[in-house]
C-alpha cells in the first residue's frame, strides 16, 4: 500500500492519520468498529487480531509507530512486533471509558 491507501478497517487514509500530528487523540470511532467481536473459529480470531493490530498502529499518537503503518500492513511480522508499543500508545491516549471498552473487547476475544 502507498501512504494514501485506505486503511483495512475503512476508517480514513494513512495520510489523514499522519496529518493529525503526534499529539492527536486516537480516533475511537475507528476502534469501536473492532470492539464487536464474536469468535467463531481460530481463523476469525486471528483475522480480528490482525485488524486490531493494524488499526492501533495506524491510530497511534506516536509518529514513529504511525509511520510504520504502510509497511506493517504488508509485512505481518512487523505488525506483530509493533503491537505492544502501538497498544500502549493508543491506550494511554484514550479516555477512561474508551480504555474500558478496549479492555472489554480484548477480554471477550480471549475468553
Amino acid at each position: 500500500p502507498t501512504p494514501s491507501t485506505a486503511s483495512p478497517t475503512g476508517g480514513g487514509t494513512y495520510d489523514e492519520a499522519c496529518a493529525e500530528g503526534p499529539n492527536s487523540l486516537v480516533n475511537t470511532a475507528n476502534l469501536n468498529v473492532l470492539y464487536a467481536f464474536s469468535r467463531v473459529t481460530e481463523e476469525d480470531w486471528v483475522k480480528w487480531l490482525n485488524k486490531l493490530t493494524l488499526e492501533l498502529i495506524r491510530q497511534s499518537p506516536n509518529t514513529a509507530i504511525r509511520f510504520c503503518y504502510p509497511l506493517a500492513a504488508v509485512h505481518a511480522p512487523l505488525a506483530r512486533e509493533l503491537f505492544n508499543a502501538a497498544f500502549m500508545s493508543c491506550y494511554n491516549s484514550l479516555r477512561e471509558t474508551d480504555q474500558a471498552k478496549l479492555l472489554g473487547a480484548l477480554r471477550t476475544a480471549l475468553i
